[in-house]
């Protein structure tokens, strides 16, 4: 019987350590995976500028600095030609639920995810994204290093 105190004791301890790491443990792929499902599944409903639409979860995922950067690109006359952070004027509806995670490099509080969105109707969107930590996340900062 003293075995199976010690053993719950143990287990318990153990979750206790476990759960809150876990619970709170953000990655880099994570915000990637986590950005491109929320941002595909807005276009997948039709929200026509998932950015404005949800601004709260837009800067969960993605640094003040870019959000700045993509609204003053906006605002010019041209615009942006395509989809900033696809890198492409059209999108697979699959992609919600689709984006593979290739090698991620981090150094400090930056860090690179390639990441590819496969498409069997438009071809593979590669991306390499870079993120950085602000406010103790990992955000998008650039994407293909398209400056904008």
């Amino acid at each position: 019987m003293k075995c199976k105190s010690i053993l719950a004791a143990l287990f318990v301890s153990m979750l206790v350590m476990v759960v809150p790491v876990s619970a709170t443990a953000q990655t880099p792929s994570d915000t990637v995976r986590s950005f491109y499902k929320w941002y595909v599944h807005a276009l997948n409903v039709n929200v026509a500028e998932p950015l404005k639409s949800d601004k709260a979860t837009a800067q969960k995922y993605v640094t003040a600095s870019l959000l700045l950067r993509i609204k003053k690109a906006m605002a010019k006359e041209d615009g942006l030609d395509a989809d900033y952070f696809l890198s492409a004027q059209d999108f697979d509806k699959n992609w919600e639920n689709n984006i593979v995670i290739g090698k991620v490099s981090t150094v400090g509080a930056s860090s690179t995810v390639n990441a590819v969105l496969p498409s069997k109707t438009m071809g593979n969107q590669k991306l390499k994204i870079r993120l950085k930590k602000e406010g103790g996340r990992w955000k998008i900062d650039k994407v293909n290093d398209l400056n904008i």
